[in-house]
């Protein structure tokens, strides 16, 4: 009887020892405690989920802390398709860029690289997290002429005041 405990306690282990080698290959890095939790929201007066800042959001780091890049100034505020609806958090078109993270309607991302053509256009990695799902994009930020538009990925969005 002792000696399928041992067996068992065994087996059990070297599952273990397999699923922490296999998550340490992957890249995947688990958060360490409640110092590295994304901040709850706190209630708007109106009772509903105040949006925290750009800033606040931290999803997914790259796996490298060294390739943080910040996004150069001309690019960050909030952007929105229709300016009316800028401020209200209601338009799906809505897009917030900050200096090291940008907030898409459904999703949102960690800067991992941005790479600067020119003063109005720069190509930016993001790690993205968003409905359950974790990825990494790259997003082409164009910006007008006179810097109130901004184009991603064939969306134009006019900059909110």
């Amino acid at each position: 009887m002792s000696r399928n405990r041992a067996l068992i306690a065994a087996l059990v282990a070297l599952v273990l020892l397999a699923a922490g080698l296999a998550l340490a290959l992957s890249g995947v890095t688990v958060p360490a405690g409640k110092d590295d939790a994304v901040p709850v929201e706190p209630a708007d007066a109106n009772g509903g989920a105040a949006d925290p800042t750009v800033e606040q959001v931290a999803p997914q780091m790259p796996a490298d802390p060294a390739a943080l890049a910040a996004i150069p100034p001309a690019f960050r505020g909030e952007w929105n398709r229709d300016p009316a609806a800028c401020g209200t958090g209601n338009d799906e078109s809505r897009l917030r860029v900050g200096t090291g993270a940008v907030r898409f309607y459904e999703s949102r991302g960690v800067v991992v690289t941005v790479a600067a053509h020119d003063a109005r256009e720069a190509e930016v990695t993001l790690a993205m997290s968003g409905e359950g799902q974790t990825w990494r994009e790259s997003f082409r930020f164009r910006l007008s002429d006179d810097g109130d538009a901004l184009t991603i990925g064939g969306m134009t969005r006019r900059r909110c005041a």
